[in-house]
Parts: structure tokens; C-alpha cells; sequence
């Protein structure tokens, strides 16, 4: 891998066909292509179509490698019954038509796989087993190399299973579980990765899950993960920070302490912050991230992700029809910066010449004023996301739980706000205080409205003040002294969002409560979260499995003040924290 490579994922043009619930961004929805349980000629002729636009908008913009779900739909087995041997069959031809078009346009393509993927017939005709589940992949990887030779590679991730509300042919489940058998798995792969002259990229990110659920921060267990690799087609692919896409992140130590070849990974649809749904700029965040990491030799490229990630009930569709421009947006500076090294300022201007100014003839001071008004439109933004959206005095800190880095961002998850009494004693018991002001609060917002007036932006002003102000209630009962006051606000404003976006956001306002039940959360916050790195004997003790067992009987308990996604989207509770 000479060039450097500028991977994007291609989730946006499989979105063709509406779903009605939540919709879960973190991998294509095979089941809902599907009529009948077998995938629609109309419905792929639908997707290639899409996806040929979609990788020319992004080849534009200075991509040269794509993300693609998934491996376990290109695979053939013998003891597939014929209604699901011909649904393979139908797949393979469907994805690789689409590798052949990524190709044709000099695209890199690499698919992805969840280590492991399993159906009812894997399970039924495969041993279980490590050992096993590692020969598994070996000859799935043999079959498809040879049956796809246009694949430059794959991605393999290994730290988070479907969640619980995936359907389909196929769930993958967590099948390493310490950094040794990672190590085992890449030793057994990587020879028949290098025979065949394809890459391995090899993603960190785990959630917390089983030993290894600390590779995210813990330097002894990368350690172990990369134990006697050495190989030019390797490739370590990192989030930026030691949690999820979140802001007031330090990046990652680990970028600095290994030789293998390096790959960040990087969100331009923000997740946690809106999906898109209001401007979120990442241009001073990522030009933070890209100064600490631009000269580091193996350094190989990056990974941004403009559709993947997180559930929600927005809908657009990133390059394609009912995008957002605050992607469109995100994603142009991200690559102008990592790729041609250029500063937030000329790519600025770059997207204005090119999709703002639409063709009106400016005098140069009319386009410096425009510029100038846009940069100061995404200034105010930002102000918001990091301190109306987070709560600074906690985001700002970096505090562990057991084998995770607790996110900077907790009462806000997705398309979802909780507010409770377990919430503001995780909260307050860091000594996160609150100091917004809310006239300055709605000033900014006012500002916002009219710099967009003036710039004709497609921005939906009402929606991000609506928003916002309930973010703003939700950080004032988390974090201040006296909370009465903002509860009542809040509790009144949860009223008119609902009837106002239906539901577009899930909601959930807690009363809060006084006296030793209302101690008790706090106290053990502290006890349980940590300041530094290292484990404490301490956690050696409180996390011992007879203690596990008893915390997930807790949070079910509290299951009223968690946010409503727990246990019906992403992991298990019990799975993360084992």
C-alpha cells in the first residue's frame, strides 16, 4: 500500500428503501432489502444506481478506498439449504457488480467483517470453538480472495457484536475476548492475507466487552494485540480518542508508541450530535487532531465515516437525495485537511466556491464577506455543541469505569436526552458545576438565524433552537445546585417538543429526589469511576464476577433512569459489562 489511503464508508446508497422504526446506521440493513427473505433485482438495480453517483460525488472530493458490508454475504457453503444457497448466490453477484464499479473508478474496496458472523447452519455444521471460529475465517477469507479479485482487502472488527435489534440471515457475535486471542487471530490470518498481496486492516474499537475491552486505552494490551506483527499489509485502524466520536477527546497515546501502520478513523455525520440535523462542525476539532498526527511515518491514511453510526429516526442520506449539507460539509473539510494538508480557513472557502456560491457572480469583497459570515456561522455552532450540548466541567475530565473511558457525553445519546436522578449523580459526583447564561444562549441562536438568512443555508433554525434549549434545561438540572426551577422548565418544554416532532427524539425526564436514595447513586459514582488509566486494586475487587452479576441485576432495577435504548439497541448490558 504505497499511496496513502483515503477510505470512506458506502452505507448512504443501500438506504433506499424506507423503515418506518428507528433506523440502525451501524452496517447495511440486508433483511429490509429483502422480499420474502430473498434480495429484490429492482431494489439493487436501485442501489447500483446510487451508488455509482455516490462514489463519484466522493471520488470528487479526494477519496481513493471504500468501506463495504459485508464479507459473510459473498460466501458459498455446501450445507446451505437451496432457498439460501440461491440467496447468496443473488448477493454475491449483487456486491460484486458493486466491487467492479468502485474498481472501474479506481476505488480501493475493502470489505468489512464482524469477528465473527454466524447463522443457524454455521452454528449447526461449525465447532464453536476458538480454534474453530479462527479456520472459519481462514477459509472464508481463501474463498473470497480467490472469487473477488478486485478486493484490495479487508476490515476486520472485532470489539462490538450486532446489536440486539439486527435482523437478517446473519448476527455476528464476540468471539475474541482478551488481547492474546486477538494476537492469535491475526497470526492465523495474516499469512494468507500476504499470499494473497491483500491488506488487513485491523479496527481497535471494542466497547468494554470481555478482557480486551480495554484496547481502546490500555498500552499493555495493544501490546499483547500486536505481539511479533510485522508485515507491510497490515494496518491498525484507531479512533481518534479512547472513547467513540466524541468531542474534549485527547488523541489517543497509542498513535505514538507503535511502529505497524496506522489508520484514524474519523465521523462526519455526527452521531451524538444531531445525525446532520443541525450544523455540527468538526473543522477545529479535526485540525487539532491532524496537527498532532500529520507527521508520523506510518501514518497511512484514514477512515471517515459520513453515514455510519448510531440509531436514529433522521433520514437523510449524505451526497445522495435529502442529504445534509452539514455533512457534505464535514466530510469536504476533513479531506482537504488530511489529504492536501490544507488549513480550515481555504478549505472554507474551497465548499463556498464550489457548492455555496452556485454559480452567482461575486465580487471578491462580496465573497470575502460570505466566507467570513459562514466561518462565523460554524464558530457559533461549535459553541454550542461544546458547551450547551456537553457539559463542560465533566466532558473536560477523564474518568474510567472498569475496562472504559466514560464518555464525554452521557445524558445525550443518539436521538435520545435522560434526564434522572442517576444521571446527576453520575454528573455531579465529578464536581461538574453549571455556568451557561441563558441570554447569551439565545443571542448566539438569534445570530445564527440571521447569518443563515443572509447566507440562503438550509439551516433548520426553529428545530436547533427547540433542541437546545431543552439540552440547555437538561445540562442546568444535571449539573447546578438548586435544579427545581429548570426541572419544571424542562419538564414543560418536554411536553411541546413532543407535540411539536412527534418522535423524532426519545425523551426521558426523571423526577429527581432527595434524601439517602438520592445520595446513594453519587456515592458509589465515586467509588466505582476512576481518574487515571491504570487499574486500582480496588477495581480488581469491585469488578470481580460474583460484583458483575450483582450490577447487572441493579441497572435492570434502574432501567427507568437509563436511557430508553438500553437493552433494545447495540449490546447487552450484561455484555458490555462482563
Amino acid at each position: 500500500m504505497q499511496e496513502k489511503l483515503y477510505l470512506i464508508d458506502t452505507i448512504t446508497p443501500f438506504f433506499v428503501r424506507k423503515i418506518k422504526q428507528t433506523v440502525n446506521w451501524s452496517k447495511v440493513p440486508f433483511a429490509v432489502l429483502e422480499k420474502k427473505g430473498k434480495p429484490k433485482k429492482k431494489t439493487f438495480k436501485e442501489i447500483e444506481e446510487s451508488f455509482s453517483r455516490y462514489l463519484r460525488r466522493v471520488k470528487s472530493y479526494g477519496f481513493n478506498g471504500i468501506s463495504l458490508d459485508e464479507l459473510c454475504y459473498l460466501l458459498e457453503y455446501p450445507f446451505y439449504p437451496p432457498r439460501e444457497a440461491k440467496k447468496i448466490r443473488r448477493y454475491r453477484r449483487y456486491l460484486g457488480r458493486l466491487i467492479q464499479i468502485a474498481s472501474e473508478m479506481d476505488f480501493r474496496v475493502f470489505i468489512t467483517t464482524d469477528i465473527v458472523f454466524s447463522n443457524e447452519y454455521l452454528q449447526e455444521m461449525i465447532p464453536q470453538d476458538f480454534a474453530s471460529q479462527l479456520d472459519l475465517l481462514y477459509s472464508a477469507f481463501e474463498q473470497v480472495f480467490r472469487d473477488f479479485p478486485l478486493l484490495s482487502g479487508a476490515i476486520l472488527r472485532i470489539g462490538e457484536a450486532d446489536g440486539v435489534d439486527v435482523d437478517g440471515f446473519f448476527r455476528s457475535r464476540l468471539l475474541v475476548r482478551t488481547a492474546a486471542e486477538g494476537n492469535s487471530l491475526i497470526h492465523h490470518l495474516l499469512p494468507l492475507f500476504e499470499a494473497a498481496g491483500r491488506t488487513m486492516i485491523f479496527r481497535t474499537w471494542t466497547v468494554g466487552a470481555n478482557k480486551i475491552g480495554d484496547l481502546m486505552w490500555n498500552p499493555l494490551s495493544l501490546d499483547r494485540l500486536l505481539r511479533g506483527v510485522e508485515s507491510d499489509l497490515f494496518v491498525l485502524s484507531m479512533k481518534y480518542g479512547e472513547s467513540d466520536f466524541f468531542r474534549y477527546l485527547d488523541v489517543s497515546p497509542h498513535f505514538f508508541s507503535i511502529t505497524v501502520k496506522l489508520i484514524v478513523e474519523l465521523q462526519t455525520r455526527r452521531e451524538y450530535e444531531g445525525f446532520g440535523s443541525y450544523p455540527s462542525f468538526v473543522g477545529w476539532e479535526y485540525r487539532r487532531i491532524h496537527r498532532r498526527l500529520k507527521d508520523l511515518s506510518n501514518l497511512a491514511g484514514i477512515h471517515v465515516w459520513c453515514q455510519t453510526g448510531g440509531w436514529s429516526r433522521f433520514r437523510d442520506r449524505t451526497f445522495l437525495k435529502k442529504s445534509s449539507l452539514w455533512n457534505e460539509l464535514n466530510t469536504w473539510v476533513t479531506i482537504r485537511m488530511f489529504r492536501y494538508d490544507e488549513s480550515v480557513k481555504k478549505a472554507l472557502k474551497g465548499f463556498h466556491r464550489r457548492y455555496l456560491q452556485k454559480g452567482r457572480k461575486l465580487s471578491r469583497e462580496e465573497r470575502r464577506k460570505e466566507i467570513a459570515g459562514l466561518r462565523r456561522f460554524l464558530k457559533l455552532s461549535d459553541y454550542l455543541v461544546l458547551n450547551v450540548l456537553y457539559i463542560p466541567g465533566f466532558a473536560s475530565q477523564n474518568l474510567y469505569i472498569h475496562k472504559m473511558r466514560v464518555p464525554p457525553l452521557i445524558h445525550a445519546f443518539w436521538n435520545s436526552l435522560t434526564v434522572s436522578p442517576l444521571m446527576r449523580a453520575l454528573i455531579r459526583s465529578t464536581g461538574a458545576g453549571f455556568e451557561l447564561n441563558y441570554r447569551s444562549f439565545l443571542k448566539v441562536l438569534k445570530e445564527m438565524r440571521v447569518l443563515a438568512r443572509e447566507l440562503s443555508l438550509p439551516y433548520a433554525a426553529v428545530f436547533h433552537r427547540d433542541l437546545f434549549t431543552l439540552y440547555y434545561f437538561a445540562q442546568e438540572v444535571l449539573s447546578a445546585d438548586h435544579p427545581r426551577r429548570a426541572m419544571e422548565s424542562l419538564e414543560r418544554l418536554q411536553v411541546l417538543f413532543r407535540e411539536r416532532y412527534q418522535d423524532l427524539y426519545d425523551l426521558k425526564i426523571v423526577p429527581l429526589r432527595s434524601g439517602l436514595r438520592g445520595l446513594f447513586p453519587g456515592l458509589a459514582a465515586r467509588l466505582l469511576i476512576r481518574r487515571r488509566r491504570g487499574y486500582r486494586i480496588l477495581d480488581r475487587i469491585l469488578f470481580s464476577p460474583p460484583l458483575i452479576t450483582v450490577y447487572a441485576v441493579l441497572l435492570k432495577r434502574t432501567a427507568k433512569q437509563m436511557p430508553s435504548f438500553v437493552d433494545s439497541r447495540a449490546m447487552s448490558v450484561e455484555e458490555l459489562i462482563r
